[in-house]
């Protein structure tokens, strides 16, 4: 495990901010990992060319001061935001390994902006939906699939509860994200130690070659703490992993992220954004 490495978490007003405040307390507590919390203030929408076209129709008010006004709120927002995140880590003991940011941009181009920046960011978590959460129910944040697909960073999505992390699933599916996703969980022995499920979902006339493939990963693994159950699965992937979280009272998913074309998913779907849709859990995803 990289000693230098640090976490980046995406912070909002939502519920889902909070909980990705305390999984960041609780993973660095673990790991003596420092954290970036990032907020940012998406005002795209309200650049003045667009209140000033609305001013000359309307023909009722000037708009040329809503911007300011509302970065003014922002800053205003942003700063109860990062006092809740460092009152958080100060009262779990670790107020020195918390740094807050706050942007104005689109999140995704921030996120590769503090990045660049902070090369020792290895981990980003963020939550599985946002601050409209509440009028979207059932659908993933906006950002989200555009953040797994864009990093190549592991990413931690929490749900809008915290759990307490007993038994991890990995799904592995063969592709390269998940032999990323067993590189990592090789190199990180030393924090996972709760029970393991090796679950892989096999196709049709695949069965030997995937049982074959997972006796493999167990031997690979069997060096660490690991308690592993191995299990090979039969049907559709989302469902099939869906019901056997359900059933084995799975607390996270490790797996690969997206890992056929675009072109491919836009057609028959994702297997990873239904996975993610479906499981009331947390993610560990490596695209």
């Amino acid at each position: 495990m990289d000693e230098n490495a640090e976490i980046l978490i995406c912070v909002d007003g939502s519920q889902y901010g909070q909980v990705v405040t305390k999984y960041a307390i609780w993973i660095s507590k673990k790991t003596g990992r420092k954290v970036t919390a990032l907020y940012v203030s998406e005002l795209i929408n309200y650049d003045l060319p667009t209140f000033g076209d609305f001013g000359g129709v309307l023909g009722t008010q000037n708009y040329s001061g809503v911007a300011e006004q509302l970065r003014e709120i922002e800053n205003k927002k942003a700063t109860v935001i990062a006092d809740f995140v460092k009152k958080s880590f100060e009262d779990a003991g670790i107020g020195d390994r918390i740094r807050c940011v706050h942007r104005i941009g689109d999140l995704l181009d921030v996120i590769q902006e503090v990045c660049e920046e902070n090369k020792n960011i290895k981990n980003i978590i963020i939550g599985k939906r946002g601050e409209n959460c509440n009028f979207a129910k059932g659908f993933l944040g906006s950002n989200l699939e555009r953040i797994i697909r864009t990093t190549d960073l592991p990413c931690f999505v929490v749900n809008r509860e915290f759990i307490n992390q007993e038994r991890l699933l990995f799904a592995y599916d063969g592709g390269v994200s998940a032999e990323k996703a067993l590189v990592f969980l090789e190199e990180n022995k030393k924090f996972f130690d709760q029970e393991i499920h090796l679950v892989s979902v096999a196709k049709p006339g695949r069965e030997e070659e995937i049982s074959k493939r997972l006796t493999e990963i167990e031997k690979q693994l069997s060096g660490g703490n690991y308690r592993l159950k191995v299990q090979m699965l039969s049907g559709v992937p989302a469902e099939a992993i869906q019901t056997y979280a359900k059933t084995n009272a799975i607390t996270c998913i490790l797996m690969g992220a997206y890992g056929h074309s675009k072109i491919r998913e836009f057609i028959i779907g994702s297997t990873t954004t239904e996975v993610v849709r479906r499981c009331l859990v947390p993610f560990l995803l490596f695209h």
